[in-house]
């Protein structure tokens, strides 16, 4: 098989979806990756979901609930 499958071809060109700018625009709030410049016109739909996960991952919730649940390594 190829390096690229066909699902790389349909979404290569793509792009990002409205949640997903709404969701990159709300996790920068909480995220401790410093200043993310981007510009909104010019994501595809794989960058934005890079963009998400790394969010996520250096995501510091505000909430302290939240927070203690991070540490522990589980969800709510």
């Amino acid at each position: 098989m190829d390096d690229n499958d066909w699902i790389d071809d349909v979404l290569e060109d793509k792009p990002a979806e409205w949640w997903q700018i709404d969701k990159i625009e709300m996790l920068i709030g909480t995220s401790s990756t410093g200043n993310l410049k981007f510009k909104k016109e010019d994501l595809t739909y794989e960058q934005a979901n890079t963009i998400i996960y790394d969010l996520k991952e250096n995501d510091n919730p505000r909430d302290c609930r939240d927070q203690f649940y991070k540490i522990l390594g589980r969800d709510k």
